[in-house]
């Protein structure tokens, strides 16, 4: 490598810039490997999270009693569960899948998780049960119960929402890099 030293026409600064020898082919991925080892080690990592958040709620729904259920209740636990493989599939095929996709199939997801969280026969974050008959314990217990059941419920909602966030992040990372590789 050839080390050159440049000065701008519009003012003092000086900038370092490399040049290469022209004694082989330039290659294209000269990136940073292990900014890029990283950004992928960091994302595995992300998907195997999601997927088993996912495989929770999955096994969650998929452990709803169905003929117990209203007919409309039913289809709603059936869809959600469909959803939430066609949500693997995103995660699975997380590059190939175009943005408008994915967007569509994480909100209706949580459109969904809302329903199903709060309204559901097995709504999770419902309370279900007392475990007092005093009435002041009572109120305080339920205050506290719907206080965790929601910040945990924001959490999830959060969580969900970060896919197609993620993704359009690293499609802007990876055009940046890619930009900046042409210069």
């Amino acid at each position: 490598m050839k080390w050159s030293l440049w000065t701008k026409d519009d003012g003092n600064e000086l900038i370092l810039l490399t040049t290469r020898s022209m004694k082989g082919p330039r290659r294209k991925n000269c990136r940073n490997t292990t900014h890029r080892n990283r950004r992928t080690s960091t994302l595995i990592a992300y998907r195997i999270a999601y997927g088993i958040v996912l495989g929770v709620l999955l096994g969650n729904v998929l452990r709803t009693a169905y003929a117990a259920a209203s007919a409309t209740v039913s289809a709603l636990l059936i869809a959600s569960a469909v959803l939430l493989c066609c949500v693997f599939g995103l995660l699975i095929g997380f590059s190939r899948i175009p943005p408008g996709i994915f967007w569509i199939l994480v909100l209706a997801w949580e459109a969904l998780f809302i329903w199903y969280a709060w309204f559901s026969p097995t709504a999770p974050f419902g309370m279900h049960e007392l475990h007092t008959l005093e009435m002041n314990a009572a109120a305080s217990e339920s205050t506290t119960h719907y206080l965790k059941a929601g910040a945990l419920f924001a959490a999830l909602f959060g969580w969900f929402l970060s896919l197609p966030i993620t993704r359009m992040a690293l499609k802007s990372g990876a055009r940046y890099d890619s930009e900046r590789l042409q210069l």
